[in-house]
């Protein structure tokens, strides 16, 4: 690693510190920063929301009288997921106005629509309103208060009225203090590690190149690993499968725009199928270790430095020229830098094609000290993943905010054998508990059921010793801070968590009605109505109430999110034939055709607005498949087909391949047949 690429004399800009601590413990970090160097020499920062090309055609829309639908009409015709060319989501209503077609039709078609886009494009990039910058923090040896305008953020804490860059430009220094989940989840893991085992691990102690590791990584169990477990990094290590650190590292900044098309010639050159090329042999002990691609930006100042005699203060500046485009300085560095590879007895046409490729690459170049931190991270974690998987998932699974991950945190787990168990009044707890081969789902992810409730039936059980029944848990939450609702009892019924008293659930729901009485009464009045129910405190099993099935997973699923104690793929007929040729959701690999089973969620048709379909039907779809998701596509001829058994709740085996566009998977259909359920 190059110090110089952080700091050096020749650099005319504040270095940038960004430092990662967890997410739960960030405010620690700028509440220890204030507190040893006082609060007039700390300051956060202030960030202004500009006003982005649909804003500013909603607020002109506002502002002028015109109705809601207008604006609405504008804004549908810009594709949600729109990028510019770099792959920016700050585009410009001129730009969309040239790139998309039927945006520009709409505005074109009515003087109304341009009168909105002229006055819109005159707002646009406006600041809108202001707010607090993620994460900059400023540090000064002199009181802030003597060298900027300041704003009061609270009693004690301060905020600055420039932006960061402007900070930058009067030289003031910034922090960046980094909320990283993942280490979050580290922590959360060896604590659960510790206490199961009887271990005092810490982080340091976690090794990087262990076997497991890249066991772990080749096998794609990539899920809650930093940076690598969707998209880009998730098919970097897919297709490189690291064998070592170094290779970790160098997976994490291929998948980037423009160095992702070399990932292919990495993966060959490291296979040996192509043969390694270096645009000189003097750069081999420079470009050895990424197999002559130019992947860091330290590989750039090394080549400035040892190929054209470039200090390596000079060569970070010759970095930061190539990387933010200034035409004029590249232009007296391109002539030093040709001038320094003559010197050192290199041919110019060779120089000039070095430079070429740098100034291709340095657009792109990672950092290597960053991409080291985060293999660092990623191979902790894979660590402790392939070597304590439940206390891994159990952690991972209890500091996820992203609903959309859950389901595929749990297919995940279920392909390495680890189960969900049920909700258990008597054994869950607030967060996922591992046990040997499995996790105990937590009481506060069952829907409509608080934090708060959680918190009551487990202090309560804490306190007064375990549930004895379903009546027993009535009856003392009567003490519960809030009243349980009948709505809330319901979704722990369907969750499971009175299966252990009783397994037919619907008997349990039937009783909710009473029970509630029961609760509100409260007092001396519900003891001795749930006693006089049964001295035991136990309902009496009515053998003629059948607990349906289908009625029961629709009710679990509704109230999980998922299904654990069964699922409907168990009762429906399939062939063994069949059985073989169908690939797990989780599984699917990119342009391959595929069969996959599931039941369809839901589904929604469009009509295409242009092309040879033009006016025809298409369809999409969501299929589920023992809790994995996924999009399925229907265009116009198989939706003319197949549009019979496109309902909801169907069973369906379908034929395609999986498409990766935008970063978004999408499965193609070309085939379907409706599969008969088992009464």
């Amino acid at each position: 690693l190059l110090f110089e690429r952080f700091l050096n004399p020749e650099r005319k800009t504040m270095p940038d510190i960004d430092v990662d601590f967890q997410d739960v413990r960030r405010d620690e970090i700028i509440y220890y920063l204030e507190n040893k160097y006082g609060s007039k020499h700390v300051s956060r920062v202030i960030a202004f929301q500009s006003i982005k090309a649909k804003n500013s055609l909603r607020d002109v829309t506002r502002v002028f009288g015109y109705p809601v639908g207008v604006a609405d009409n504008l804004s549908k015709k810009i594709p949600l997921n729109y990028k510019t060319e770099d792959g920016s989501t700050d585009f410009t209503l001129d730009e969309v106005y040239q790139k998309i077609t039927i945006f520009k039709d709409t505005v074109d078609s009515s003087s109304d629509n341009r009168f909105i886009f002229q006055y819109a494009k005159l707002i646009e990039g406006l600041p809108r309103q202001r707010g607090l910058h993620a994460a900059g923090v400023v540090l000064s040896e002199n009181s802030l208060l003597d060298s900027m305008p300041l704003n009061k953020l609270n009693q004690d804490e301060f905020v600055t009225q420039y932006e960061k860059d402007y900070l930058e430009d009067q030289g003031f220094l910034k922090f960046d203090i980094l909320g990283v989940t993942n280490l979050t989840t580290i922590s959360n893991c060896l604590y659960l590690i510790n206490k199961a085992h009887n271990l005092s691990l810490n982080f340091y102690d976690l090794p990087i190149n262990d076997p497991k590791i890249y066991t772990l990584l080749k096998q794609g169990y990539l899920m809650g690993l930093f940076q690598i477990d969707a998209n880009e990094g998730k098919k970097a290590v897919l297709l490189i499968k690291p064998d070592n650190f170094k290779e970790i590292a160098d997976a994490t900044s291929l998948a980037r725009p423009g160095p992702k098309d070399y990932i292919p010639n990495y993966v060959n050159r490291k296979n040996k199928k192509e043969k390694i090329i270096y645009p000189s042999p003097s750069l081999e002990p420079i470009l050895k270790s990424t197999y002559g691609i130019i992947i860091y930006q330290e590989q750039i100042m090394r080549i400035a430095q040892q190929y054209a005699s470039f200090t390596l203060g000079e060569a970070d500046t010759f970095r930061r020229a190539i990387s933010k485009k200034h035409i004029d300085d590249l232009l007296n560095i391109k002539q030093k830098f040709i001038k320094g590879a003559l010197k050192n007895h290199h041919l110019e046409k060779e120089a000039n094609n070095i430079f070429d490729i740098i100034l291709k690459f340095a657009s792109y170049g990672f950092n290597e000290s960053h991409a080291v931190s985060y293999a660092m991270i990623i191979a902790k974690m894979a660590y402790l993943k392939a070597t304590y998987p439940s206390e891994f998932y159990s952690s991972i699974l209890s500091s996820n905010k992203n609903d959309s991950k859950f389901n595929n945190y749990l297919a995940e787990i279920s392909k390495r054998h680890i189960k969900i168990d049920l909700p258990n009044i008597n054994t869950s707890g607030l967060f996922f508990i591992p046990t040997k081969n499995s996790l105990i789902f937590p009481l506060n992810k069952i829907k409509d059921i608080s934090p708060s409730l959680a918190k009551n039936i487990v202090e309560e059980r804490k306190n007064n010793g375990k549930y004895k029944s379903f009546q027993d848990f009535l009856l003392r939450s009567i003490k519960f801070d809030n009243k349980i609702t009948d709505k809330q009892l319901s979704n722990l019924v369907d969750a499971g968590c009175f299966d252990t008293f009783i397994k037919n659930r619907k008997q349990l729901k039937m009783q909710i009605p009473d029970a509630m009485d029961m609760i509100k009464a409260g007092g001396e009045t519900a003891i001795s109505l749930i006693r006089g129910t049964n001295k035991d405190y136990e309902l009496k099993v009515d053998p003629s109430i059948i607990d349906d099935p289908f009625e029961r997973m629709n009710n679990e699923f509704n109230a999980l999110g998922i299904l654990i104690s069964d699922s409907l793929l168990n009762h429906i007929s399939l062939s063994e034939k069949e059985k073989s040729l169908v690939t797990n959701i989780s599984s699917l690999l990119p342009n391959k055709n595929s069969y996959i089973l599931g039941i369809i969620q839901s589904f929604k048709t469009t009509t295409i607005r242009k092309g040879k379909d033009k006016g025809n039907l298409m369809a999409f779809l969501t299929l589920n498949n023992n809790n994995e998701e996924i999009d399925v596509i229907v265009f116009p001829s198989y939706y003319v087909k197949f549009n019979s058994l496109i309902k909801e709740n169907n069973v369906v085996l379908i034929e395609g391949r999986l498409e990766i566009k935008d970063n978004k998977e999408s499965f193609i259909l070309n085939w379907m047949k409706e599969v008969k359920i088992n009464e």
